[in-house]
């Protein structure tokens, strides 16, 4: 048995754009609507709910992250920062 079918990562990847554009364009957090989504893919995967909340709020961060991380590489090259204040927050 496959664990991961290809019409599974298309749905994945398709949740994954979707939530970048309607996040980007209504200028909120990918995880307000990230994490329901997931949470509904995985129940119908048949997913335990405990496994299930932990998955989701656990890829929200894992993307956060990295976003926040390129976010502060473009501003600092742009030299937009002041290091001793962020570091200081």
């Amino acid at each position: 048995m496959e664990l991961v079918s290809w019409s599974m990562i298309l749905v994945l990847m398709g949740v994954g754009v979707g939530v970048g554009f309607i996040s980007g364009l209504m200028g909120i957090s990918g995880g307000v609507i990230l994490v329901p989504a997931l949470l509904k893919i995985q129940s119908l995967l048949g997913m335990h709910p405990d496994v299930a909340v932990k998955v989701a709020f656990g890829t929200s961060l894992f993307t956060g992250f990295f976003t926040s991380l390129s976010g502060a590489w473009h501003h600092h090259r742009e030299q937009n920062v002041c290091w001793p204040d962020a570091i200081a927050l």
